[in-house]
């Protein structure tokens, strides 16, 4: 695995600050039939920076 995508609705900001502090990425907006989302993406090797930060 190389990277997670997610997909939470665009009116869902406490969700994008969630993940933003989580290391996401804001990539796009998508349209899921009736639904407007956001696609966030977490990349492994920003995982991997930000995780050893942590310990």
């Amino acid at each position: 695995m190389t990277a997670v995508l997610i997909d939470p609705l665009a009116s869902n900001v406490r969700a994008h600050r969630f993940y933003e502090r989580l290391g996401f990425r804001f990539l796009e907006q998508r349209q899921f039939n009736e639904d407007l989302c956001f696609v966030y993406q977490l990349k492994r090797q920003d995982w991997e920076k930000l995780k050893d930060k942590l310990d």
